[in-house]
């Protein structure tokens, strides 16, 4: 950590945890965390991650990224789904939850996990590791064929929190997409990099201007639906 970091870290604490009591005050989407839709080829999806994947910011999952996106697949495929999210989750709580999800065969995974690491202060060469651990564990226990890596927020839907914390979780968070861009470039075909390119307007958010409000995880579910049933045709399939 630079001089100027540590100078700061009493501060970014405090306004850290402001931060996380504000985000934590809505619930998790209520319904199904796993099920079938549609019909055609069959498509097996694991969905993990932190809130944001859990739904965290709309009522029910229906309108969450896993009622969006299975319903967008299932207009090609006949999906079978599960879900494994939790608020706050971070890399290194999602390799030992992982460990209790019942081991079966997924095609394809997409994980929503980095925001926490960042705004939790993890280091980034400890995300790193523990992201390529995920990948591993989702390669050799789920037999997954491709992992879509879901990309972090840009810096203008970071909440409008106080200075210095804005700007040092924008910067962690720009510096963790790169790796994210790194890391599915050395898993060559079997990891894809998912920029979250929605449209960049807090008004699409939810109430507390920290997760996703419907239109926006309708929009985030399009993106991530289009990449996997462009690649389903090339899946590897264990």
């Amino acid at each position: 950590m630079k001089p100027a970091d540590l100078a700061i870290a009493p501060l970014v604490a405090v306004q850290a945890l402001a931060v996380k009591a504000l985000a934590s005050r809505m619930p998790e989407a209520e319904g199904p965390r796993h099920g079938e839709i549609g019909t055609g080829p069959a498509l097996r999806i694991l969905i993990a991650g932190d809130s944001s994947a859990a739904g965290v910011g709309v009522r029910t999952q229906a309108e969450a990224l896993a009622g969006q996106l299975t319903a967008a697949l299932s207009r090609h495929h006949r999906v079978d789904w599960f879900l494994h999210a939790k608020s706050g989750a971070t890399t290194a709580s999602t390799l030992r939850r992982m460990r209790l999800v019942p081991k079966r065969a997924f095609d394809v995974a997409l994980v929503a996990l980095g925001v926490n690491d960042a705004k939790n202060g993890v280091r980034a060469g400890a995300f790193e590791t523990r992201y390529h651990r995920i990948l591993d564990q989702l390669r050799d226990d789920f037999g997954v064929g491709r992992v879509y890596l879901s990309g972090m927020p840009p810096g203008d839907l970071v909440p409008m929190m106080p200075n210095p914390l804005r700007d040092l979780l924008i910067g962690r968070l720009e510096h963790f997409d790169q790796m994210l861009q790194r890391i599915a470039a050395e898993r060559g075909g079997t990891a894809v990099h998912l920029p979250f390119d929605v449209t960049r307007d807090p008004y699409l958010m939810a109430p507390d201007r920290f997760h996703p409000g419907p239109r926006m995880y309708a929009e985030w579910a399009s993106l991530a639906a289009t990449a996997i049933h462009r690649d389903a045709v090339h899946l590897p399939r264990h």
